[in-house]
């Protein structure tokens, strides 16, 4: 069963890093179908240069691993997942909660869990 999930810029730039952490989880024998269903989902997920330009989206001069862009401009996209990948991203989110390391802070973890569930 697949799932559809309409994402703003912000929630595929979070779901990116977040789906970046399957490749450290098990052992990639034992996942390589999922991963081989992951990498279609990423594709989907990825930002095109096109869509980089109209957001305005930069890096931020002080802190590089900071992204910047005007929200004004980024589109929503429809994305249709995988199990696999909502699996994932489920199993992902509460091992972060049974661990008590979520916080009001992480919005973009909340954020995604709404649009996972």
């Amino acid at each position: 069963m697949s799932k559809t999930v309409e994402l703003k810029l912000i929630d595929r730039l979070a779901l990116l890093v977040l789906l970046d952490g399957f490749k450290s989880v098990g052992s990639f024998t034992s996942n390589i179908e999922k991963l081989a269903h992951m990498l279609d989902d990423v594709k989907q997920v990825g930002i095109s240069d096109e869509e980089k330009a109209e957001a305005k989206l930069v890096t931020d001069p002080v802190n590089p691993q900071l992204l910047r862009f005007d929200e004004t401009y980024a589109k929503t996209k429809s994305v249709e997942f995988n199990d696999s990948t909502v699996d994932f991203v489920r199993a992902y989110i509460k091992d972060k909660e049974d661990q008590g390391q979520i916080t009001a802070a992480d919005k973009n973890l909340i954020e995604l869990k709404k649009l996972f569930t």
